[in-house]
């Protein structure tokens, strides 16, 4: 089962978000929702500053943050985008995936939305940003 990760502002868009959480779930995912105020603007200033250290990226989510990772040999970028989950009910494990940061910032500038939403596989496979864009993520060895 897919899990899709929602990403927006719950205060002045919570009726749309509602709706995107009944449509992703009528269709067999699960909805995993963080509000997170001006959200979508805030992940791609974060991106394209992890962009600036490394392209890959390692987005992961664990107690509520949604956390940005790069690092080379000189520094190292760690970001945590201030966010609350909500309504989530998959499996208590943390949510953790490596990309080429270049192709997610891409993406998001491609298909730009009030919301961003990423879905991604409860395993490794391709990942849906914006209901649009297709991402792989890097296989970890």
């Amino acid at each position: 089962m897919k899990t899709i990760l929602v990403i927006a502002a719950l205060d002045t868009k919570g009726t749309e978000i509602a709706f995107c959480r009944e449509q992703i779930e009528a269709l067999g995912a699960k909805a995993l929702l963080i509000d997170g105020g001006d959200a979508s603007a805030e992940f791609l200033k974060l991106l394209e500053g992890a962009l600036a250290v490394e392209e890959r990226i390692v987005l992961s989510l664990d107690d509520g943050h949604l956390t940005l990772q790069s690092e080379n040999g000189v520094g190292t970028y760690d970001w945590k985008l201030a966010a609350e989950v909500k309504n989530y009910v998959g499996p208590k494990k943390k949510f953790c995936l490596a990309f080429n940061g270049r192709f997610l910032v891409e993406a998001l500038k491609s298909y730009p939305a009030m919301l961003t939403t990423l879905g991604a596989p409860d395993g490794y496979g391709a990942c849906l940003i914006n209901e649009k864009a297709i991402v792989m993520p890097i296989r970890e060895k």
